[in-house]
């Protein structure tokens, strides 16, 4: 399973690559290529879900299994904060207090919505894993330094105020429910 994250994550980072690249050669393909990687960040899920009633989730995961997890969330973040405002990627990746900071009323997606504003993604990878740690209650945190290059737009204008380049360490909070394992929270540790 260990390889075939692997495989499907660097397969997910060369597709955003392509749709990036084909956004300014045609929108046809780079339509194709954005529902492509979606049907992939979205195996990727399931895969870290509970495929069968009989086989009980494991109570803690690897490193690099948090590590895929992080990754699948900086792929998703291309259609959850995109134009498309993917609220149902977001429900199925996300838990607790993130999930509540994306989906409520006064939440970051109807923020974008009601600003007509959305985000684009150029480069993102995690570069070092810092810290994990495991309990036996279903959390896992992990700190990984995240290197993102990201772009808003509201009313097709950039904000340059809201985009940027950066690196920065992040502390996620990953919860195991009965569907799967979550983000249940982030936040920037610099």
């Amino acid at each position: 399973m260990k390889k075939t994250l692997v495989v499907i994550s660097g397969i997910v980072a060369s597709l955003t690559i392509c749709v990036n690249s084909a956004v300014a050669i045609n929108p046809f393909w780079a339509g194709v290529l954005q529902s492509l990687a979606a049907y992939t960040v979205n195996f990727i899920i399931h895969g870290m879900t509970n495929s069968s009633q009989n086989t009980p989730l494991p109570n803690t995961l690897t490193r690099d299994q948090a590590r895929d997890i992080v990754g699948v969330w900086l792929q998703a973040k291309h259609q959850i904060f995109g134009s498309s405002y993917d609220r149902s990627l977001a429900d199925q990746i996300t838990t607790g207090r993130l999930k509540t900071r994306l989906l409520s009323s006064d939440g970051s997606l109807n923020w974008l919505i009601n600003n007509n504003a959305y985000y684009t993604y150029g480069d993102q990878f995690i570069e070092a894993v810092e810290m994990f740690a495991t309990s036996q209650s279903g959390i896992v945190r992990i700190q990984v330094v995240v290197y993102e290059s990201r772009t808003l737009y509201v009313n097709n204008r950039v904000d340059r105020s809201s985009s940027a380049t950066d690196k920065d360490s992040y502390l996620y909070t990953l919860r195991r429910e009965s569907d799967g394992w979550k983000i249940e929270n982030y936040e920037v540790v610099n």
